[in-house]
């Protein structure tokens, strides 16, 4: 384990000018400018909340912001109590353009950007290695927050306190390592061929008792021959259409299978229950036993437990968010997180716990689903794949033979300065070529993203504060809305069009009266406002700002 003392494991917020550039999947509607925030007064004029034992911060991943709206009416669980009693902030944004797992949960536990917490996607292309690097990859642990360049809510609380217990659990290990942070006693991951949860030696030289007891009781083996069935529910009360897509002649449907054809658990099933909903009921047992088995929210400060909810994305990769699965998905996490509140309050009170709840991104409709919505989309085409792929040979063709691109978006800019070439000027001419495909929206160059000189164009901004200066590429490739970028079937994310930024956000503090906050805000106000409620101090430098005065009491003057 490593000896050194939370506050030493983490790097300094680099503020550094942004000067590199990333590469973008698909969109999912029209370009709109980003709303700019109101400016709130301070909250020390309004009245102090009392810190609460324990702090639930869930990550839904793949949750769009018309979560509450599109299946508010069929939600009786964990979900429609935030939603009732909660304060609903409905115009929450991802504040960045490379709407993924990794940016999205790291932006929402430190407070910044990705242009200054560097994780700028799931992974990225290392000069220095000439490989590919993901974002939580250690070469001494494995895994663990080294990449992370900003510290999070959890290590703010044990600089602040600590004794205080700072735990993350997840279906991926970036969704739990990332919102664990630096200074976490624990983050544990769902071990798809096992069906185990796993950890790192960066947190510890074992995992605890309790999760190799919990591991033994094979909880997720408890549906193996059984068959993935829908939860009963009134369609007819769901304002937008559920549908099945024509998945050819081999299409099945529920009920669904869950593994291959052997007679006892291994890889096959532990992969299909990765795949379904049954992976947020494993996250949810986990967490029941890190409660008791660690004591959580029993102390006498403020203990954290960051909760990744994995399923919908997966469900939602293969299936879209208009689908059957992606439905009956939604309404297992809202049951499983109804019983997760009810046992907190059993062993803590409801009196003691804070909830906050948001998503990492949201997802594009599959291309064929979002024209019952009146809204155009596509999939990649042959020659919108043979277009990208002659980009590089084309770029040869006008300068001379050699290897000018490292990876995708990346120029080998050693190669252009033996040439004697200006770097500006090839970006400008691949870009140019880029930008000649049907698919492509815009592509912008470092000269573009330049923060004293920017480009006009609406979304600049937002590819800005996706920009970090060591890690970013040198060209940055947006689609046009509602192009799936690949052919075959199935969706994605990582745009900065609506369907992929506009998220869910709520905040339920103990005695807080209910509300929704309809002006814009943005994730990265997260984790600033729980920490002002905790009673912290974060760092400086922070992108997000404190929204604690619009939690205040009930009968208390709203903020201007």
């Amino acid at each position: 384990m490593d000896a050194m003392l939370p506050c030493q494991r983490f790097h300094p917020v680099s503020l550094l000018l942004l000067t590199g550039l990333l590469v973008l999947g698909a969109g999912s509607c029209a370009v709109k400018p980003a709303p700019q925030p109101e400016t709130l007064r301070p909250a020390a004029a309004l009245p102090a909340l009392t810190p609460p034992r324990l702090v639930l911060l869930v990550v839904i991943d793949q949750a769009r912001g018309d979560l509450f709206d599109r299946f508010g009416p069929v939600l009786t669980g964990g979900l429609a109590r935030l939603n009732r009693e909660g304060v609903v902030f409905t115009q929450a944004r991802h504040d960045h353009a490379r709407t993924l797992t990794a940016p999205g949960h790291a932006s929402l536990a430190t407070g910044l950007h990705p242009s200054h917490h560097g994780v700028i996607g799931n992974r990225w292309f290392d000069r220095n290695t000439g490989s590919l690097q993901y974002c939580v990859e250690d070469p001494v642990h494995e895994r663990s927050p080294a990449l992370l360049q900003g510290s999070t809510l959890g290590d703010w609380l044990k600089d602040h306190e600590p004794e205080a217990h700072v735990h993350a659990i997840a279906g991926k290990d970036r969704a739990a390592i990332l919102m664990g942070g630096h200074a976490a006693d624990g983050a544990y991951w769902f071990d798809d061929g096992t069906g185990d949860f796993i950890s790192s030696t960066y947190y510890a030289p074992d995992v605890p008792p309790w999760l190799t007891a919990f591991n033994e009781r094979k909880v997720s083996d408890v549906m193996f021959g059984q068959t993935w069935e829908p939860l009963p529910v009134d369609m007819a009360l769901l304002t937008q259409p559920v549908v099945n897509l024509d998945e050819g002649p081999f299409s099945t449907r529920f009920p669904r299978a869950l593994g291959n054809r052997s007679t006892i658990p291994g890889p096959g099933f532990y992969s299909d229950i990765y795949e379904s909903p049954f992976l947020d009921r494993a996250v949810f047992l986990l967490a029941r036993d890190l409660v008791t088995q660690e004591g959580l929210g029993t102390h006498d400060h403020t203990d954290l437990l960051a909760i990744g909810l994995s399923a919908l994305d997966m469900v939602g990769h293969v299936f879209g968010p208009d689908s059957p699965e992606y439905l009956d998905t939604v309404l297992r996490l809202d049951r499983e997180l109804g019983e997760l509140f009810a046992f907190l309050e059993d062993h803590i009170g409801g009196d003691g716990v804070m909830v906050a709840l948001s998503s990492d991104h949201g997802v594009l409709p599959i291309p064929e689903s979002p024209t019952l919505h009146g809204e155009p989309g596509r999939h990649f085409t042959t020659s919108d794949v043979t277009c990208l792929q002659n980009a590089g040979r084309h770029l040869t063709d006008g300068l001379s033979q050699g290897d000018w691109l490292l990876s995708d978006g990346y120029l080998n800019r050693d190669l252009i300065t033996a040439e004697g070439l200006d770097e500006a000027q090839v970006e400008r001419a691949m870009a140019d070529i880029l930008e000649g495909c049907v698919a492509v929206e815009k592509v912008w160059t470092r000269d573009e993203l330049r923060p004293e000189e920017p480009s006009p164009h609406p979304l600049t901004a937002l590819v800005i504060n996706n920009t970090h200066p060591q890690r970013s590429p040198d060209l940055f490739l947006q689609l046009k809305p509602g192009v799936l970028g690949w052919i075959g079937r199935g969706t994605t994310h990582g745009s900065p069009y609506e369907y992929d930024r506009h998220v869910p956000m709520v905040i339920m503090v103990p005695g807080d009266a209910p509300q929704q906050v309809n002006r814009p805000v943005r994730t990265v106000d997260l984790a600033p406002t729980l920490a002002a409620i905790m009673g912290l101090t974060p760092p400086d430098g922070l992108d997000g700002r404190n929204l604690s005065p619009w939690l205040i009491p009930s009968g208390e003057e709203q903020p201007d």
